[in-house]
């Protein structure tokens, strides 16, 4: 989290999401649907708090909006978007708490209206 972050003491958690997603894609996640909880994963390697968000958008046009995003940023945050359609879709070079949060996501964890 960063400062920009906290409202009165305390982290805005959905903020956080919607702004590092902007920073990192262009996509804005301020009108999306959402789950109606955090959750949270720790491993040995650390911790990390998810929410589900659904956009209206085609994944391969959310991902062709950010691949022209990433080409305008001079230092960009990421290299690419990835695209995962299943559980066993997997990239090379997952990191490791990936693993378990795409099979709770296509196990139909949590609930999206």
């Amino acid at each position: 989290f960063e400062p920009i972050d906290f409202r009165d003491g305390l982290v805005d958690v959905d903020f956080n999401m919607i702004r590092e997603v902007r920073e990192e894609t262009a996509i804005d996640l301020s009108g999306a649907e959402r789950g109606r909880r955090y959750h949270a994963l720790s491993t040995p390697s650390g911790t990390v708090i998810f929410r589900r968000y659904q956009v209206t958008e085609p994944a391969d046009e959310i991902a062709r909006r950010i691949r022209a995003f990433i080409v305008t940023e001079a230092e960009p945050e990421i290299e690419g978007p990835v695209v995962i359609r299943d559980a066993t879709d997997l990239p090379d070079g997952l990191m490791g708490h990936m693993k378990p949060l795409i099979e709770w996501h296509f196990a139909g964890g949590d609930e999206v209206p």
